[in-house]
């Protein structure tokens, strides 16, 4: 797609593409070299800013609304990032707003990116478990 910014044309470098199986996906992520960034509250997540540094294509897996991701996916993981909340109430979003929260933050964090060095390589996908 192309977003129009400031009188210039950006190419935004985000794909959405949905696998029926988790072995397909696996296979086709290890072919692609796709880093797999589970969202999850977990000891190793990081905010979403320290990937911006990444090479390699990144695929936002996103848990279920009430256990989160299960083991499997999560041993799948490459590294985890966390969406950062305040207050005493619980830490558990919807799945539908913590995934626009994540592509939002990271869509921007390319396009700053973009801007800043005129080159982008990393894709969004999000696979279906």
């Amino acid at each position: 797609s192309l977003e129009k910014k400031n009188g210039d044309t950006i190419t935004n470098n985000m794909n959405i593409t949905r696998f029926d199986k988790w072995q397909d996906f696996m296979d086709f992520k290890t072919q692609q070299n796709i880093m797999l960034v589970g969202v999850e509250i977990h000891e190793e997540a990081k905010d979403i800013e320290e990937y911006a540094s990444c090479k390699q294509s990144i695929a936002f897996l996103m848990g279920n609304e009430g256990q989160g991701l299960n083991t499997k996916h999560m041993s799948s993981c490459d590294g985890f990032v966390r969406i950062p909340q305040y207050g005493g109430g619980t830490a558990s979003l919807n799945v539908n707003v913590a995934a626009s929260i994540i592509l939002h933050r990271y869509h921007h964090m390319l396009l700053s990116e973009k801007e800043n060095s005129s080159q982008n390589t990393s894709s969004t996908l999000i696979p279906s478990p």
